[in-house]
């Protein structure tokens, strides 16, 4: 920008900014037009913008560019850490975000509350890591912070050691409504659901106000074990408490639809979703596409699969699932084209919902002949489900 001659630069506190808007709208494109920019501005070795930078790469999918920024970066904070921390673990590598975590350590940082949640949250299905980060807390004195001591029980009971999520928690001075959550949380996650729906009454007895996240959580495991009717039954004690359904209770409960194929009931809730701002969510839209489809109601599944603009690899499986499941067998597979054309790559789901349309030959060459482009991948996948 220029003001009569004089050139006006943006500071290291403007790209940071900026960068982070460019990470909440998952815009990679201007991100690294940003970053481009910031090193000619004379701010690539900024520590502030290098953590910018690692953020916004983290959360638009581009963990290599991330990486590399934090690789480049001559001093580094402990942002800087806990930033690639993150990045490795939102991207799904939960062993290179804790082998991070100890190369911290050795560097000689110690890891603060950040940091701990952090790996308790995104490692936490790994119990060694879990009983290393718990060992450092009691080492370092920090077991007496309320969001640690929360994160633990959660963490313990996603590793399905329930008992010392319980322990944490009777050990706890204070028991806030986050360590109510997460203690009720580990009991359901690992199908103790009588157990749950107990404490979910001790909590109430405490006086404690009941949030949607209380519920969510229960809903959530009941559907992931197939109790759609006793999670159903959970969601309408949520409504019957007079609490409002998030996006997060919405996508939960309505896989559980699906599991009693209650096309109505799915439309109730879609419509609950119009109502209130949260139909336009991603997750909501991709359950609301696997359960019509499941409902046999296609029609309505690709209508709101149209209106998805941010597409991922889970709304696209939705789509060829659901024309899979219902014999669309040549649109299951023409959808699978398309999905190669925006060169979003398939994970194990996806293929596995196009694999039922490999069974018939005339509707492979059929797909092949209407896109050049998907050939081999149609033809990797037939001769895959030949084996």
């Amino acid at each position: 920008m220029k003001r009569g001659e004089e050139a006006i630069i943006p500071d290291s506190y403007t790209f940071s900014c900026v960068l982070k808007a460019c990470a909440s709208a998952l815009d990679l494109p201007q991100g690294k037009q940003l970053h481009q920019l910031a090193v000619e501005c004379g701010f690539g070795a900024d520590i502030f913008v290098s953590n910018s930078l690692i953020f916004m790469y983290a959360k638009c999918g581009s963990l290599e560019d991330g990486v590399h920024v934090f690789d480049e970066m001559p001093h580094r904070d402990i942002v800087s850490w806990n930033s690639v921390i993150s990045a490795f673990a939102l991207n799904g590598l939960n062993f290179d975000a804790a082998e991070t975590a100890r190369e911290m350590i050795e560097s000689g940082l110690k890891p603060d509350q950040v940091t701990i949640i952090s790996i308790l949250s995104f490692c936490s299905t790994i119990d060694t890591v879990v009983r290393e980060a718990h060992g450092f807390v009691l080492k370092n004195g920090m077991e007496a912070l309320s969001m640690i001591q929360s994160a633990m029980i959660s963490a313990y009971g996603k590793c399905g050691m329930v008992e010392k999520s319980q322990m944490i928690f009777n050990n706890l001075a204070w028991k806030d409504r986050v360590s109510w959550n997460s203690i009720i949380a580990s009991y359901s996650q690992n199908g103790l659901f009588e157990e749950s729906l107990k404490l979910l009454k001790e909590m109430k007895k405490c006086r404690l106000d009941l949030d949607v996240v209380t519920y969510s959580g229960i809903i959530s495991s009941l559907t992931q074990n197939n109790l759609s009717y006793k999670a159903m039954a959970v969601f309408e004690e949520l409504l019957s408490a007079g609490l409002k359904p998030d996006v997060v209770a919405i996508a939960s409960v309505l896989p559980s639809i699906s599991g009693i194929f209650c096309l109505d009931y799915c439309k109730e809730i879609h419509g609950y979703s119009f109502r209130h701002g949260l139909e336009a969510d991603r997750r909501i839209r991709n359950a609301l596409v696997s359960v019509y489809s499941k409902c046999g109601s296609v029609r309505c599944a690709e209508q709101v699969f149209e209106a998805i603009e941010d597409r991922d690899v889970i709304s696209w499986s939705s789509m060829i699932a659901g024309y899979s499941q219902n014999d669309r067998l040549v649109e299951s597979l023409e959808t699978f084209r398309e999905m190669m054309i925006v060169k979003l790559a398939p994970n194990p789901v996806t293929i596995t919902s196009a694999t039922p349309s490999m069974g018939d030959q005339e509707l492979v060459s059929r797909a092949i002949i209407r896109g050049e482009r998907s050939d081999r991948y149609v033809r990797e996948m037939r001769e895959n489900s030949e084996l």
